[in-house]
């Protein structure tokens, strides 16, 4: 009888250590899921249906690094004559020329230049003389990654700007078919902070100054506090538990 009962407190202590394993192996597993980056890419994202789009949104300003921005609410049709066909844009019809849109193929015709599966945004003419904004939102607290590049589309020179909260991070100025990258290691982001990325008429009148954006933000999110203190106390106790076996057995 005395050594049945050692045995099943063997498979017992057995047992209890399996589970233990488990439940390490499980939080392993589990845990990078949990904090699992996402990718947003500028042109990837882009709705021809609604504005905001998720993390996105399309709009205009009068001054770059205003956090405060007229987001474009008409959406309408523009006829490209190098593609022979219609395009949607994002715009704002009480102001001269600012848009954003999405770019389906690649072509270049006379002095412009298209590239495949891009978004363009353009700023206004003079007398506004609006920047073109695109803006990405954090959708909640973690780390952000940024990588993008403008490209002239148009004769024009222009200007562009990467902003994040109001704080300028980079700008150049672009001729045409000139192209200019930036990339930014991880910062720190709240929820509802903004990356925006600005073109502007570089100081002429405006007129052919659209750029190619190329942006893309890798978001990976804080973990939540509760999960941390779960799989460490999970893993815890099943130290504590081995050792306190190891224990009894030595004792």
């Amino acid at each position: 009888m005395r050594r049945l009962t050692l045995r099943l407190m063997r498979w017992v202590s057995w047992a209890r250590g399996l589970c233990a394993a488990l439940l390490v192996f499980g939080a392993v597993c589990a845990f990078p899921q949990q904090c699992q980056a996402a990718i947003y890419n500028s042109w990837e994202g882009f709705s021809s249906s609604q504005n905001p789009n998720g993390v996105w949104t399309y709009g205009r300003t009068d001054h770059p690094g205003s956090t405060t921005i007229v987001v474009y609410q008409d959406l309408g049709p523009i006829y490209d004559e190098h593609l022979g066909g219609w395009l949607t844009f994002w715009y704002d019809e009480n102001h001269t020329n600012p848009w954003a849109r999405y770019m389906p193929c690649v072509y270049q015709v006379d002095a412009i230049a298209g590239q495949v599966h891009s978004l363009r945004f353009h700023p206004g003419w003079l007398p506004d003389a609006d920047y073109s904004v695109v803006r990405w939102t954090a959708p909640g607290a973690g780390t952000s990654d940024i990588w993008v590049t403008f490209t002239g589309a148009d004769l024009g020179t222009k200007d562009v700007f990467v902003y994040y909260n109001g704080n300028l991070f980079d700008s150049a100025d672009l001729a045409l078919f000139e192209s200019h990258s930036y990339s930014s290691p991880a910062i720190a982001v709240e929820a509802g902070d903004m990356i925006e990325f600005i073109v502007g008429n570089g100081g002429d009148d405006g007129w052919a100054d659209s750029v190619t954006l190329d942006a893309t933000v890798r978001w990976a999110p804080v973990p939540e506090p509760g999960t941390l203190i779960v799989w460490s106390l999970l893993g815890a106790s099943a130290i504590s538990g081995g050792w306190w076996r190891r224990r009894k057995r030595a004792g």
